[in-house]
């Protein structure tokens, strides 16, 4: 899902330019810009890997754990949601 948003995001920025144009300033963003970032990711994990004095590993397992909380967690509260509610009385 949020590269199918990212990715019509980031399409909608060429409507105004020139085709020539866009196939230049594409292959800098997708290049630089995307793997730049990539970089700059991978050095702030391993910086808080290092500052918080625990594995990768461990880090992983979180952000594994949170994910799986959220997919328990969403379908339960949007059957909630759809549930009747109660009258009060």
């Amino acid at each position: 899902m949020s590269f199918g948003v990212a990715n019509l995001a980031r399409e909608s920025l060429w409507t105004v330019v020139s085709r020539e144009e866009k196939f230049k300033a594409k292959n800098i963003i997708d290049g630089a810009v995307f793997r730049g970032a990539d970089a700059i990711n991978a050095q702030i994990f391993n910086g808080l890997a290092a500052l918080m004095k625990v594995p990768a590993v461990a880090i992983v397992g979180a952000g594994v754990a949170v994910g799986l909380g959220s997919a328990v967690a969403g379908p339960a509260a949007r059957r909630r949601k759809s549930a009747p509610a109660r009258q009060l009385v």
